[in-house]
């Protein structure tokens, strides 16, 4: 089965330059990668005498450029979310990155996006590296920004956990082709991300071999979960759905239910006294409305 998000209910107020240069960023240290990895590969080759020497000349060559979990990761642990195995890692994480990236950095601005993207690719390569101490067998190399991109889409989650998404799927039962798509949450579609990566995960600690690093993305994941905690953004969520509900119980006349709202989103942002004054103002409208209510039935 093949499911994949492709659109996001949500249209965005500013251009996304930051996600634009990361992705412009990727592209060229990746293109530059695959050429390097092509000569290192083919002189590894010629070199060579056993199997044995094969790895270890690779894994010393590519251990520069590519985050191995010793000392030369202090540097990788950043440079290696900016390459990739092959076209296809690069073109699907480019895309999900411009999906989740631009509509993130829309919502909590430039630098602030930059700095967690940043600390995601930090985090993923931190918990990457704790847990291949711990997989039996030797360390494995890791390239691409599936990590950072998991922060980012934690993020997403989180900031925008009533927004729609839409996915398309395919897959094939009984020699039939089933395609198409459907909508749901944000919170629900990277959730069963989320749960699927960690039963993998947990299936790599118990030495189920696998090619992709589950670990880091959980890692991203993690600090993508902590840092929309931390800094606010899953209560300027609640605040901006609230809004939305105060908008359409004002336009039907249910000042008493707009009161209710109002009262919520001054719970959440107890510093701004606007809501408090707003939540006055929709009362005030209720009893208004009840009053006349009870004089048109005299």
């Amino acid at each position: 089965m093949f499911i994949f998000p492709y659109q996001i209910g949500r249209r965005l107020q500013h251009v996304p330059w930051v996600t634009i240069a990361l992705i412009a960023a990727n592209v060229v240290a990746s293109v530059a990668f695959f050429f390097v990895m092509f000569r290192v590969v083919t002189d590894v080759v010629m070199a060579a005498k056993t199997a044995d020497d094969l790895l270890a000349m690779l894994i010393d060559r590519l251990a520069w450029w590519m985050f191995y979990p010793d000392w030369r990761g202090l540097y990788t642990w950043f440079t290696s979310s900016f390459l990739h195995a092959d076209p296809m890692h690069l073109v699907s994480n480019m895309f999900f990155l411009y999906l989740f990236g631009s509509v993130v950095e829309d919502a909590v601005g430039h630098w602030r996006y930059l700095a967690l993207y940043v600390g995601g690719a930090a985090a993923a390569a931190a918990l990457y590296a704790l847990t291949e101490l711990i997989v039996p067998g030797p360390a494995k190399m890791s390239i691409g920004a599936s990590g950072a991109l998991a922060a980012v889409m934690a993020i997403f989650a989180l900031r925008f956990h009533k927004t729609k998404m839409r996915f398309a799927y395919f897959f094939m039962i009984f020699f039939r082709i089933r395609a198409g798509t459907f909508e749901t949450t944000s919170i629900v579609g990277v959730g069963i991300w989320a749960v699927g990566e960690l039963l993998y995960g947990l299936l790599q600690l118990g030495g189920v071999g696998s090619s992709t690093a589950h670990w880091a993305h959980l890692g991203g994941l993690v600090f993508g979960g902590v840092a929309a905690y931390t800094l606010g953004f899953i209560k300027q969520a609640s605040n901006e759905y609230l809004l939305d509900d105060v908008a359409a119980y004002s336009a039907a006349g249910a000042h008493g239910a707009a009161a209710s709202a109002y009262a919520k989103i001054a719970e959440n942002d107890a510093a701004n006294p606007f809501w408090q004054l707003a939540n006055a103002r929709e009362r005030l409208l209720a009893g208004g409305a009840g009053a006349t209510g009870a004089a048109e039935q005299l």
